[in-house]
């Protein structure tokens, strides 16, 4: 017996789906369990009246629109290269024959004030490079205070110790004889 071949020649639709109306779903009070329920099957006054798939519709899909972004983007990136290329060279920024070289391809758009301005945002990866090396440098410099701290309390320690005991903390070889003298007097 062949089930996919005979599947095939049945009539009607699977699951019921021609007798599905989200129309009903409005009414059922078991509504919350249908998936999609909020968007198709609203109930209530906050929905009259609202586009409830506004987050799904494209805005400003025109040609124009569309190759005014990317021409205002490619602009931002050459930006950026113009100044990472310039920082590697020279140790610069970007000079302003490229800010004019921007300005011109802009040039009778409405657009020029903003792709400038979105260019001038573009993170200094130099900068990021600095601020860390700066922490990196200022880390470096407390965990040499805390070393030396330590050492100068470990120091103390020791000196208090011989103080309260007599010996010298110069040398080893006194403490040791004054370990062996206490030994003495208590055996």
């Amino acid at each position: 017996m062949d089930l996919v071949s005979s599947a095939g020649r049945r009539g009607g639709t699977r699951g019921g789906r021609d007798q599905f109306d989200w129309e009903e779903v409005k009414n059922d009070k078991h509504r919350e369990n249908y998936l999609g329920h909020s968007l198709n099957a609203p109930v209530g006054r906050w929905q009259e009246g609202k586009d409830l798939q506004w987050y799904a519709k494209n805005k400003g899909t025109s040609k124009e629109e569309i190759a005014l972004k990317r021409k205002e983007e490619l602009l931002a990136v050459k930006k950026r290269e113009a100044d990472m290329m310039n920082r590697a060279l020279s140790g610069a920024t970007a000079t302003d024959a490229v800010k004019e070289a921007m300005r011109s391809e802009l040039a009778g758009n409405d657009i020029e004030a903003s792709a400038e301005n979105d260019a001038h945002e573009v993170p200094d990866e130099d900068q990021g490079r600095r601020k860390h090396k700066e922490s990196e440098k200022k880390k470096r410099k407390k965990k040499k205070k805390r070393k030396k701290r330590k050492e100068r309390e470990r120091q103390k320690h020791e000196e208090e110790g011989a103080r309260r005991h007599g010996w010298s903390s110069s040398s080893d070889e006194d403490k040791r004889q004054h370990r062996r003298k206490r030994q003495r007097l208590d055996s």
